[in-house]
Parts: C-alpha cells; structure tokens; sequence
C-alpha cells in the first residue's frame, strides 16, 4: 500500500492534481467514501450537540445579543448553528453551497469544538451513536 500511495503522490505532482484530490484518493485507498454526503445520524448527532451546548452556555449564564438590538435572550441549538456552524462552514467551505460530505463534515464538527473551547471555555464531546438512540434500543443490537 505504501508503494501505491507513493505512486498516487507521483503522478499527483506530475499531473498537478489539487491537494484535496489526492487525499480523496488516499481515502478511498483505505476504504472511506469522501463521496458520500453526511449521513442523518451525523444530522442528528449535530443538533444533539447543539443543544447541549446550548444547555451548557444557558447554565453557566452565556446569553447571546443579536447584532444591533439592545437584549439579550438564551442561547439555543438554532442561534448556535446560525451564528457559529454556519459561519465556521462558509470559512471552511466556501465553494460548497450543497451537503458536505462525510469527511467534510467531521473536520467542520471538530473545528466548531475547538471555536466554542476557545470562545467558551467549554469542552462537550459529539455525541456518538450510543447517545443518539435509547438504551435499551441499543442493547438490543448489541
């Protein structure tokens, strides 16, 4: 495997093929579809978190003003995505105006962490698909 992506990184060079091209490349070398648009458990791990985060900020007393009103309300899952994923995506992103990929998505999940880690102060992990269903749905499957 080393020796094909050795190959691949050639005539990546040679044909001057983007960076973003080639680590597709690379990826669907180890078998992740870079294709494939974010899946709705990846839709609903993200309101999940949102709202947590949203729970968090409201507990610790974190409001939000919106721009050039004079008030102040409480944080919810829809004001965090308007003003912070959404803007985080578009620098991200700018050229992509349709579902970003599987990929995509997790490099935006993990910059939007570290924005509210740093904005924040605060530290809440995505949740994962143990969280997303009830326990003993999950049991079940197990």
């Amino acid at each position: 495997m080393k020796t094909q992506i050795e190959q691949m990184y050639i005539n990546a060079i040679y044909n001057d093929t983007a960076p973003n091209v080639f680590a597709d490349s690379v990826m669907e070398l180890f078998g992740v579809d870079t294709k494939e648009t974010r899946t709705s458990r990846q839709n609903r791990a993200r309101w999940k978190y949102l709202s947590m985060v949203a729970s968090i900020l409201n507990e610790q007393g974190h409001t939000y003003e919106p721009t050039g009103l004079s008030y102040t309300v409480k944080f919810t899952k829809d004001i965090l995505y308007t003003v912070y994923w959404q803007s985080v995506r578009e620098v991200m992103y700018p050229e992509k105006k349709k579902q970003l990929n599987t990929l995509e998505f997790s490099n935006l999940v993990e910059m939007v962490m570290n924005v509210f880690a740093e904005i924040f102060d605060i530290h809440v992990n995505f949740p994962n698909f143990k969280d997303l269903i009830d326990e003993k749905t999950y049991n079940n499957l197990l």
